[in-house]
């Protein structure tokens, strides 16, 4: 049982690896990969006992996704996206 779960865990890793990756290449891909890892969720969160790491992993993304994207920025956008936050 253990062998399983350890090779599950493997296969786990790579597809959400897979999906960061797809996810991470355009805003369109971000939005379709978090869509689907939410709708698998609610379709599946009676079938799999773990599926709630599933949230981490969005989580996890969205941070990703929104660093890459605050490294694009210049320093005058920054600052024009806080002031439009606060105001």
């Amino acid at each position: 049982k253990d062998a399983e779960m350890d090779r599950f865990d493997r296969f786990s890793s790579r597809i959400i690896d897979a999906l960061y990756k797809i996810a991470l290449e355009s805003k369109e891909n971000y939005e379709k990969v978090k869509k689907s890892l939410e709708v698998f969720i609610k379709q599946n969160q009676n079938r799999f006992d773990n599926i709630n790491f599933l949230h981490f992993t969005i989580r996890n993304l969205d941070e990703q996704y929104y660093m890459n994207k605050a490294q694009s920025f210049t320093i005058d956008q920054v600052k024009e996206k806080i002031h439009i936050l606060y105001n």
